[in-house]
């Protein structure tokens, strides 16, 4: 586990879960609005925030977060709780 996040590292990491190119993307993507977005994703982006980074992703957390910097900044605030 690396000792920070940063945003270009989770904008690949939700290309992934999105299985698009990374290019289409970035830190003030909207994933939800990402046409690859279904409820797949939505565990997928759950399990790869545990699993990666060790936070657990609270469902009104998540909720609340609407872009890729806005996830990556609630991973760093979680990790630095």
């Amino acid at each position: 586990m690396a000792n920070e996040i940063s945003n270009d590292e989770l904008v690949a990491l939700m290309a992934e879960v999105l299985e698009c190119p990374k290019e289409e993307l970035n830190e003030n993507s909207k994933f939800r609005e990402h046409s690859a977005w279904d409820s797949l994703a939505h565990l997928s982006t759950v399990s790869l925030v545990d699993e990666t980074f060790d936070v657990v992703l609270r469902a009104e957390d998540f909720k609340a977060i609407q872009t890729i910097a806005e996830l990556a900044d609630y991973v760093r605030n979680a990790r630095h709780s």
